[in-house]
């Protein structure tokens, strides 16, 4: 049987459709290289269109390991080339947030469906 997967799903609120934008070319050109550069790949990026008061921006990370979850934000936050080119994001002042709210889930692979 193959070994289960897990995936953990972040969704990042964003109350300024004008952020947008900025957002998503730092996960296309900072957050995801760094989760690759770490062997989480492929990582989906998607966007809520209708449905909530503000965007929503989610990216579903699948893990090989649990350990896997547990380290990726330390290993993240630890890749220089990460900090250099998401900086314009990771360092926005509370007056003008990339997000304003960011939820975690973390999902398994059924035994039957492993991945």
């Amino acid at each position: 049987m193959a070994e289960r997967r897990y995936y953990e799903l972040l969704t990042y609120r964003i109350i300024s459709s004008s952020r947008t934008p900025g957002f998503v070319d730092f996960l296309a050109n900072a957050a995801v290289p760094a989760w690759n550069r770490q062997g989480i790949e492929p990582v989906g990026v998607l966007s809520t269109l209708y449905g909530t008061d503000m965007a929503a921006i989610h990216v579903l990370l699948p893990h090989p390991t649990i350990e896997s979850v547990g380290e990726s934000r330390d290993k993240i936050l630890a890749d220089t080339k990460f900090l250099e080119t998401g900086a314009s994001i990771l360092e926005a002042g509370e007056s003008n947030p990339a997000f304003v709210r960011m939820e975690s889930s973390l999902l398994v692979g059924f035994p039957s469906m492993p991945s």
